[in-house]
Formats: C-alpha cells, sequence, structure tokens
C-alpha cells in the first residue's frame, strides 16, 4: 500500500494552518497525500487530499 506517517511542522493561526511541506522529494515523492490533523487526545479529524508536486 506505499503508506507511511510523516510528522510535519506547522504554525496555527486565528482560524488558520500553516504546515512545512517536507524538505526534499525523498520523504514525500510527488502525488497525492491525505492530511490529518490529530486533536490534544490524538484523535484524528477527516482526510483532507492534497497534491505535492
Amino acid at each position: 500500500m506505499n503508506q507511511r506517517f510523516v510528522s510535519l511542522a506547522f504554525t496555527a493561526g486565528t482560524g488558520s494552518l500553516s504546515v512545512q511541506t517536507p524538505p526534499n522529494a525523498n520523504l514525500a515523492p510527488p502525488g497525492y497525500y491525505m492530511l490529518f490533523i490529530f486533536d490534544t487526545n490524538g484523535v484524528p479529524s477527516v482526510a483532507a487530499i492534497m497534491r505535492i508536486g
């Protein structure tokens, strides 16, 4: 299935979230990804589908 977990750096703003992409394509090759946000209890959000590269 080629699944992996990559933790990303982020900055939270008022009503927004800025996410830092992985530093190179070896960590996240171009393609579609599911982006989850976890709450303080470790419960994931519904995934947002995003495309890198």
